[in-house]
């Protein structure tokens, strides 16, 4: 038993387990065995595959378990040995032909080990080996055999067979290999090759007409497949074949030999096959004079006419061909990006019609299918983008810098100005990139290095992939140049000239791309503007990724090239017919289920208990026993239909109306196909999805199913159970083989080779952009392009004398300074040969020429070295793409290996055509299209590969059509689209028909599970056979809503837009708040989780305020469609230019649900939501729809929900469409669109009860009920209730306002004396709209100072007893932390004031603005604004009203510290003397500012202070004035007289002012302890003696005060002092009716 020596590097590919595993794992460094189990496979160490040893040992990284081959993998490597033999010795001109090519096809047939197969390939393409000579003789054998056909064709069959073999030509890996054999086996223009399979289709023919049956060895319809597959093969590699002139012999030989066999043959189902490739061919040959170029681009047919062609149509037929450098009959020949001549061109695009009934220049159905769709698809791409460039680049004169010329409102585009290509360098993965520097963005332009690192993170600009346009001068004229942005980084670069950052300290920002198109001309214009130092415009284009279409094109010139579309008879009208193709509704079953005895077995998708089901394909469907199969599969009739459907017609369609099912269908028939893929070698089964959403979605369900073999192809998967499924996972475990290792080496040195030098041409490059001219740079091109003048700049300095020349090398000595403008204007203005005698002339002395002349001749030879070292840098960079190829083609064939093995693959339309090389190899007999509805045809038709025999469409064209650029041009919703229709699909072109082609049959599912009846009724004027399922009527009605469905009309206009505005979405102010209301409403029942709940809406532009207002109360969840189609319409940048990253704090949301699903209406297809929320946007008198107009997006935006739908749109302007008049007098039979009053149960009018409901009637003119209205402007802010719900009393209003209340339907502001019941409300929103984050503060402060003094009293009082006794008393000491808390206190107040308002401030600065202006204007204008009426009309008669609470609370703090003082000095037995009297007069004017700011409760504190104060002053006055009588007698008493009037004064008036406090608590609530207070003081001045104010009485004032935590949220409960309610809060937790004034701490 040999060891396994077949390939390096990698472990043997025959030893895999299946799914991509090996078996039993690998082992570490020098053979250590890992313990986990999955571990991926280690590859295998190249030295000790090779000796058996390895230098390192236990310590190496790659494996040294080297598997052992079976006996089977033994027998097949001997095998390949003795075939190698035998084709060493048939080099020799001896040995077996027959035998040669019979064991070459068994190894080839073998699954044993397929190391030896890609062997062969190699082997045959060897000259060493003489596989190339052995063909050669094989072929002339057969035709030297000229009467024994025994014998010809015993060595023909296996001949053709081997060169027709999948594992050849389905391989990657040896593509290279096979190529070269077909190459030398057609011979020069194919000649060779057709002269063989000339010669066997003649004998073939012979022994058919001769023979009555053909020869038992014979096998006649294999002969015939076999030409027809090699023939194809030949003029596929070698396209001059199609030219020669035996071909058509040869064509019409095999034509008859299909003929004739289809007579005396069954054939089977191989005659599909080879009808097929008799089209095909005839197909390539028809275009054959476009393949290979005719000059003047015409068909044979057409040569020598002008450029119009009459054919039977009654019009002329346009030939593109010449308008400019890129425009070409043949598509194949366009380049796909648009060149620069295309770009300048005045000639319109030719743009051919999708009406098959219209002339085109193509006759062939097929080819003009795939030419329309070639032309429209690029022009949708970048029709817009030309015509932008046109202007601009129209005027050579205009400065580059004039960039506003490329805003253009079709475009989606970011011009950035000073872009200059800074380096062009070669990197060993990516090959040539270059780094482009442009100026910073004007916003970005005064912000700091962090932030423009946040902007760049978070904007769409420049990101890898996007294409971007340098627009730049070139030798005087405006030259574009297409870029691929490869690498977008924020980071420093640290000095590494080949790397680039957008946010750099000491530099502009600066990107890295590569070139879109590495054609010769675009790669030197690229070199002369990054050595001329030229400045230009770098415009970004994010809405264009090649990656996107660029495979999509390409593969549509593939198809163009080898002329095979599967089911064009399906799709196309017949070849040459004007009429319609005859309705052959009956399709067929697929190729594979036409065989006999084929019979599909249901048994994966039936019960257990139902016992076996069958399906005979060429059963009629009315012979099918339904109910059999609904009872049995658990589907519902139609499903049942659509399933039969599919699985019995080769091209089938399914419609799947809204929640009908269709993709549980789609994974019925998955699991069918698959019981049955290795009876019928099906193959994978292709799953094609247009979003990477419904593709994972689809895959989903087959997992949930229990299909794991499932390989996902592409990285944009969401699903993480998708990540392992993964190409990119699953292919890692595919080891590679000898060959392709082999291949593999010698491309990576070859590539290592070329970019080297690569990198060599680039360095003069770079030498002759750093400025002047030296001998460094000219060295090597002088060198060797003119030796003679080289040799006379010596290297040391020194002249023909022997002197050595100082200050620079000898280049720069000779050359000078460069003469002036007007002497010398370039080289560019010099004749040639004026060139050539100044080069003669320097051959013989180059000192002999003037300044002048110099410059010339350096200017030119600057030149030629550049356009020299350009073409070197080309050819290499060429080279190694060549050589790149071979290296993705390995890579290729590893996948197509890997793909092999999966029962399902699963790739969007993009991804397909991007890897179709691949995937048309991998034997794929069934595709299906899951929402094919929503796939333009150009790229389905990448889908239809050949080999494919069952394509399934499944899908809605009544849904969503396919998205387009070119919107007004293309669509087929305006009139300039109706000619073109490329959002039509495939799926509704043949679901509908079209002028020359009927309808196909389409199955339908008509059972709907999702919607309630009251909205799947409005949709069945779509869909008139749509029935409800038993489910859907017992489903629960929406919770807080009184209609499931309803129409919220309206007549509030959208909002205007700025015409010169790039961003032209549309946008409802009104709807945002009303939407935004009504999502608050439904989530607060409790009822609905965040999956439950979607808003819905058309455009982006609402989208995004959508966004911004539902992001303060949740977290708002968009798909990556809608983020992307926000970031192409310009919403994104300038939303985060703005964003302050401290200002979106999720704890400081007051989340009602974890997310809430806010989407478009054409993002949201194919899901659904429990409650359905819509802003319709559009509210103009014009009845302007838009994007709502078509019945398409109407139908998918009602069928979305499923317990409720609410509506928020203009119904007049809606009611203009059609259907949408439709909807709304089926709503308004359902009592759903009534006018009504109340918002959120939705009463009429009628229904309301106004004995118990009052209804409020506003200025506006709309009426609502009292309930509604007052918690919409908040009454419950501003008022207490009872426990009924009436109010009772006034709040604080410590709570400030959020906005001005206004009225729910138009927004408008609520007028005080329109509805005088909510003044207080709207004077207090008013107010605390400007002033917010000033009062919080000043509240803050004041209530700090009001604990602190509660704190001082209490320590005051509880030390006093002690003080009184203590040994020495300082009284300053004792009262310093009081004063200092007073005139803090003061401070405030002052500070408070009015004139530090913020109203008051802005009042001030708006008057003294208008005073300056006034004092501006001339007399005449004075006289002129003069109002005789009322004044000045700009000038307020009177000031508003200011809240002096704050103001006058900071005073009445400071009084009560005061008050605190005095009070602890009189317990003290201290004489207060007059310090009372300063109080009082605070005290008095709290008393007259409060009363005249209606602030009572601090009318009544005040007025209690006051006659405190008084009663501590007269006590004290007395006491001491007693004592001071004792001492003084008459002396005092003549001063006491004078100061007693003053006294009975102060009495008398803090009487007054407890008398009007008393008469105040009769008008407030909860005012209890205040009267006390009143009253006991009042006592006071009835009697002799006074009571000492107690804790509690004081404590009963501060009961409204409560603890505010650092995170802003109460600590402390407290009672409201006007309604005794409870605020304030615990543990950061807000009682009910607390609310946190968040936008004012944002302010």
């Amino acid at each position: 038993m040999h060891n396994y020596r077949g390939q390096r590097g990698q472990a043997p590919a025959g030893r895999r387990g299946q799914w991509g595993r090996t078996r039993g794992g690998g082992r570490g460094r020098g053979g250590g065995r890992s313990n986990t189990e999955d571990a991926a496979p280690q590859r295998v160490c190249p030295q000790y595959m090779q000796h058996r040893t390895c230098r390192y040992g236990a310590d190496c990284r790659f494996s040294h378990d080297v598997p052992e081959f079976t006996a089977e993998e033994e027998d097949a490597h001997e095998a390949y040995l003795d075939w190698k033999r035998q084709l060493r010795q048939m080099a020799l001109l001896t040995g077996n032909h027959s035998a040669l090519w019979t064991d070459a096809l068994a190894i080839l047939e073998g699954d044993a080990y397929r190391e030896w197969q890609q062997s062969v390939a190699r082997d045959l393409a060897d000259d060493d080996i003489g596989g190339l000579i052995r063909i050669r003789g094989t072929v002339q054998f057969c035709m030297d055999n000229l009467k024994d056909n025994t014998q010809a064709f015993r060595v023909a069959t296996p001949f053709l067979k081997v060169l027709t073999h999948h594992s050849l030509c389905d391989s990657l890996s040896v593509d290279v290999y096979v190529g070269k054999i077909y190459r030398y086996f057609g011979g020069i223009n194919g000649e060779t090759a057709i002269l063989f399979l000339s010669d066997l289709a003649r004998r073939s023919l012979s022994m058919l007409e001769q023979e009555a049956s053909p020869p038992a060895w014979w096998e006649p319809d294999t002969t015939c497949t076999l030409l027809l597959k090699c023939l194809l093969g030949l003029v596929r590699r070698e396209r001059k074949a199609l030219l020669n002139d035996d071909l058509p012999k040869l064509f019409q030989d095999l034509q008859k030999l299909v003929a004739l066999l289809q007579q005396k043959v069954r054939f089977g189902p191989a005659i599909d096959r080879c009808t097929s490739c008799l089209d095909t061919m005839k197909r390539l040959m028809e275009s054959a004079t476009l393949l290979l170029g005719d000059p003047d681009g015409l068909l044979p047919e057409q040569r020598g006419r002008s450029g119009r062609v009459r054919l039977t149509f009654p019009m002329d037929v346009h030939v593109p061909g010449g308008s400019h450098d890129n425009d070409n009959a043949d598509i194949s020949k366009i380049q796909i990006l648009p060149t620069h001549g295309e770009i300048i061109s005045k000639h319109p695009e030719y743009l051919p019609t999708t009406d098959f009934s219209q002339a085109h220049f193509l006759q062939d159905p097929v080819r003009r299918h795939i030419d329309t769709a070639f032309r429209l698809l690029r022009h949708d791409t970048f029709g817009p983008l030309k015509d932008a460039l046109n202007r601009f680049l129209a005027d050579d004169d205009k400065p580059t810098s004039n960039s506003h010329q490329l805003m253009d409102n079709n475009i989606r585009a970011h011009v950035y100005d000073r872009a200059q290509i800074q380096r062009v360098f070669v990197r060993p993965r990516t090959g040539l990139e270059a780094i482009l520097s442009f100026a910073t963005p004007h916003q970005l332009r005064n912000s700091s290095p962090a932030d423009r690192r946040r902007w760049w993170q978070e904007s769409s600009r420049l990101e890898p992939g996007a294409l971007a346009c340098y627009v730049s001068h070139d030798e005087g004229k405006k030259r574009s140049l297409f870029f691929i942005v490869t690498h977008k980084s924020t980071e420093e670069r640290n000095d590494d000239p080949q790397k680039s950052t957008l946010v750099s300290k000491h530099s502009d920002p600066t990107v890295t791309v590569k070139l879109a198109t590495e054609s010769q001309e675009c790669l030197a214009l690229l070199i002369r503007l990054h050595t001329s130092k030229h400045s230009g415009v770098l415009v970004d284009l994010p809405g264009i990724i090649p990656d996107t279409f660029v495979p999509v094109l390409t593969n549509l010139q593939r198809i163009m090239t080898d002329g095979e579309l599967p089911f064009s008879q399906w799709i196309l009208p017949a070849h040459g017919s004007l009429g319609e193709r005859p309705q052959q509704l009956t399709i067929p079953p697929p190729a594979y289920a036409r065989k006999k005895g084929f019979v599909f077995k249901l048994d994966s998708i039936t019960s257990e208990k139902s016992g076996p089901l069958r399906l005979n394909p060429s059963t009629s469907h009315e012979d099918i026993n339904l109910d059999k199969f609904e009872k049995s599969t658990g589907l519902n009739r139609s499903q049942c239909r659509a399933l039969i459907t599919a699985l019995t017609r080769e091209y089938a369609l399914i419609q799947g109306p809204p929640g009908t099912g269709k993709s549980y269908v789609g994974v019925q028939l998955v699991r069918t196909l698959l019981s049955h893929k290795k009876e019928a070698s099906l193959g994978p089964i292709l799953i094609i999805c247009y979003t990477n959403h419904a593709l994972d979605q689809f895959l989903m369900h087959l997992l949930n199913c229990g299909i794991e073999k499932i390989i996902r192809i592409g990285g944009q998967s969401r699903c993480e159970e998708l990540d392992g499924k993964n190409l990119r996972v699953v292919s890692s475990g595919i080891g590679k083989s000898t060959v392709e290792n082999r291949v593999l080496g010698e491309a990576f040195n070859k590539v290592e080779e070329y970019l080297s030098t690569a990198g060599h041409c680039l360095k003069p490059l770079h030498l002759a952009r750093k400025g002047r001219p030296n001998r460094e740079l000219l060295s090597r091109y002088l060198s060797r392009r003119y030796p003679m003048i080289w040799r006379q700049f010596p290297e040391d300095g020194k002249d023909e004398e022997g002197f050595t020349r100082v200050g620079g090398d000898s280049v720069q000595l000779w050359l000078g300074k460069r003469p002036p403008q007007e002497s010398f204007e370039g080289v560019r203005t010099v004749p040639n040969r004026h060139i050539d005698l100044i080069i003669r002339r320097a051959e013989r002395d180059v000192q002999s020429l003037d300044p002048v002349q110099r410059w010339i001749l350096i200017e030119f030879w600057i030149k030629e070295m550049i356009d020299q070292q350009t073409g070197v840098l080309f050819e290499s960079i060429d080279g190694a793409k060549t050589y790149r190829q071979r290296i993705d083609g390995v890579h290729a064939d590893v996948n197509r290996r890997a793909v092999m093995q999966a029962d399902v693959v699963g790739v969007t339309t993009t991804g397909l055509a991007r890897n179709i090389d691949m995937l048309r190899r991998i034997g794929s007999k069934v595709i299906m299209c899951e929402e094919a509805a929503e796939v333009m045809e150009p790229h389905l038709i990448s889908a239809m590969m050949p080999g494919v025999e069952h394509l399934i469409q499944i899908g809605d064209h009544q849904q969503l059509r396919p998205q387009i650029q070119n919107y007004l041009q293309f669509s087929m919703e305006t009139q300039a689209g109706l000619s073109y229709q490329l959002d039509r699909s495939q799926f509704e072109r043949r679901a509908v028909g079209e002028p020359g082609l009927a309808p196909l049959p389409v199955a339908q599912l008509n059972a709907q599970r999702r919607m309630r009846p009251e909205i799947s009724r409005l949709i069945r004027r779509i869909y008139p056979k749509l029935e409800d399922h038993p489910s859907v009527l017992s489903l629960p009605d929406v919770v807080g809503m009184r209609k499931n469905l309803f129409w919220f009309d309206h007549e509030h206009p959208e909002d205007s837009k700025d015409g010169g505005a790039r961003v032209q979405s549309y946008s409802n102010a009104w709807e945002v708040e009303m939407a935004t209301a009504l999502v608050r409403h439904v989530v607060r029942q409790g009822e609905y989780s965040s999956s439950d709940i979607a808003l819905l809406t058309p455009y982006t532009g609402q989208l995004q305020k959508l966004r911004a207002a539902l992001s303060k109360d949740f977290e708002v969840f968009l798909s990556d469609r809608d983020m992307e189609k926000m970031a192409l319409d310009g919403f994104s940048d300038d939303a985060a230019k703005d964003i302050d990253p401290t200002s979106h704090k999720t704890v400081e949301k007051k989340a009602l649900l974890q997310t809430i699903r806010l989407a478009t209406v054409d993002n949201f297809q194919g899901e659904e939501a429990k409650v359905i929320i819509v802003s319709l946007v559009r509210s103009n008198m014009n009845c302007k729809v838009g994007f709502l107009r078509t019945e398409n997006r109407i139908n998918v935006l009602l069928s979305r929900a499923q317990h409720g739908m609410y509506l928020i749109g203009n119904s007049r302007t809606y009611r203009n469409v059609a259907m949408w008049a439709n909807v709304h007098e089926q709503m308004t039979e359902m009592d759903a669109t009534d006018d009504r009053v109340d918002l959120l149960e939705f009463k009429t009018y009628e229904e309301i009860d106004l004995n118990e409901t009052p209804i409020v009637v506003l200025g506006c003119g709309h009426f609502f009920t009292a309930e509604t209205l007052d918690g919409l402007v908040g009454m419950h802010e501003v008022y207490t209730t009872d426990k009924t719900g009436r109010y009772n009393g006034l709040k604080d209003l410590s709570v400030l306002a959020n906005a001005v209340p206004s009225c729910p339907d138009c927004k408008r502001p609520i007028r005080q004396f329109a509805a005088k019941r909510y003044n207080r409300v709207i004077n207090r929103a008013v107010m605390d709209e400007t002033s917010k984050r000033f009062l919080t503060s000043g509240r803050q402060q004041l209530t700090q100072l009001e604990k602190r003094l509660e704190s001082l009293e209490k320590t005051l009082e509880r030390n006093r007893e002690a003080f009184k006794t203590g040994p020495k008393r300082d009284l300053k000491k004792r009262w310093e932390a009081t004063a200092k808390l007073a005139k803090e206190a003061k401070l405030l107040s002052r500070d408070m004031k009015l004139e530090h308002q913020p109203a008051k401030k802005l009042l001030d600065a708006v008057l003294t603005f208008q005073l300056k202006r006034r004092a501006a204007e001339s007399l005449e204008q004075a006289m002129d604004n003069l109002n005789i009426d009322s004044g000045p009309a700009s000038l307020p008669t009177s000031a508003p009203a200011y809240d002096q609470q704050i103001t006058l609370g900071a005073e009445m703090a400071y009084i009560k510290a005061e008050e605190v003082i005095l009070q602890d000095a009189f317990n003290l037995s201290q004489n207060l003397r007059d310090a009372a009297l300063e109080v009082l007069k605070s005290c008095k004017h709290v008393v007259t500012a409060a009363s005249d700011a209606k602030l009572p409760r601090l009318v009544i504190e005040a007025s209690l202070s006051y006659g405190r104060i008084v009663q501590l002053h007269e006590r004290s006055r007395h006491k001491h004035r007693n004592a001071t009588q004792d001492e003084n007698g008459a002396e005092q008493k003549k001063e006491d007289e004078a100061k007693e009037q003053e006294e009975e004064d102060r009495v008398d008036t803090a009487k007054k002012f407890l008398g009007d406090a008393l008469a105040l608590c009769d008008t407030l609530p909860n005012t209890e302890a205040e009267r006390e207070a009143i009253e006991g003081t009042l006592r006071l001045f009835t009697t002799e003696w006074y009571e000492e104010v107690t804790p509690e009485e004081l404590a009963a004032i501060k009961t409204a005060m409560f603890a505010i935590g650092e995170c802003g949220m109460p600590m402390e409960l407290a009672r409201c002092p006007e309604c005794n309610a409870p605020i304030g809060g615990q543990n950061h937790m807000a009682v009910g009716g607390v609310t946190r004034a968040e936008n004012f701490e944002r302010a």
